[in-house]
């Protein structure tokens, strides 16, 4: 009986959908992250990331105090290019996996303001460009579900570069489950290849 109910209620589990709402906020050499990640409208994680910029940044992840140095940007580095080599064409996948993310909703509200009011027009003027290409480039991946909402609000005063905004990204289960099959198959579609081609090396 629990499998049979198991089984009815599977289709209905796949398509479940699940968010994730990212609020940033970044003032000066400070910037706060707030993700909340919510599966069926019920909280599953939230993480709160408050960052310093600094030549080796500092920051923390629920309150555990971290630093970002240059061994640990190498490190990254290294790992992206092993992943890299382990998955056959793994751009192709980002691309066609990013198609199944929705961008729900995007407000965003940036300024900066100088002593110079001439100085402080260009100047934000300069991050309206700045933003209308960043959506641009997103909404050739990532389907928008709304028109996003980009505000400049210019500070004709001594002020440091501040932005806040807010973005909801939606995907299926289903969605999540099929991409990481296709990163699988990637794989062992790579592992089969270097394999063949060891032997052809021996041979």
């Amino acid at each position: 009986m629990i499998k049979l109910l198991f089984l009815f209620c599977l289709p209905l589990l796949l398509f479940l959908k699940c968010k994730c709402l990212i609020d940033i906020e970044w003032k000066g050499k400070n910037i706060q992250f707030m993700i909340v990640v919510k599966i069926a409208g019920i909280s599953v994680k939230r993480y709160m990331i408050p960052i310093e910029l600094a030549p080796e940044p500092e920051y923390k992840i629920n309150s555990k105090p971290k630093k970002l140095t240059k061994s640990d940007l190498q490190k990254m580095k290294l790992k992206l290019v092993q992943i890299r080599e382990k998955v056959v064409r793994l751009n192709s996948w980002l691309k066609k996996t990013s198609k199944g993310f929705t961008i729900e909703s995007l407000h965003v509200t940036a300024g900066v303001g100088t002593n110079r009011p001439d100085l402080s027009a260009w100047l934000n003027g300069g991050i309206g460009m700045v933003q209308a290409l960043i959506v641009q480039q997103l909404s050739i991946y990532i389907r928008l579900a709304a028109p996003p909402r980009l505000m400049i609000r210019p500070v004709f005063s001594q002020s440091p570069m501040t932005v806040v905004c807010h973005c909801i990204i939606s995907v299926t289960i289903a969605h999540l489950i099929k991409a990481g099959v296709m990163l699988l198959m990637r794989r062992m579609v790579n592992h089969k290849r270097t394999e063949s081609g060891l032997i052809g090396t021996s041979n």
